[in-house]
């Protein structure tokens, strides 16, 4: 996965690049869909910055949870 800013990932960055690396199973995208909801403004901010957000939406695709 391509980080798109320079920056040092944050934890959220980290965590769901972990998650995504390989096939993101449902308890996987379940998982970082929590990260997201959990988390604060300045940290959602600092992932969505990094994250290669087009694998992000691949990854996170429409299973019903």
């Amino acid at each position: 996965m391509i980080i798109s800013s320079p920056q040092k990932p944050c934890a959220l960055t980290k965590r769901v690049q972990e998650l995504m690396d390989g096939h993101t199973d449902r308890s996987e995208e379940k998982e970082i869909l929590d990260l997201f909801r959990g988390a604060d403004n300045s940290s959602l901010n600092c992932a969505l910055q990094q994250l290669d957000t087009a694998a992000l939406f691949n990854d996170v695709d429409d299973h019903w949870f």
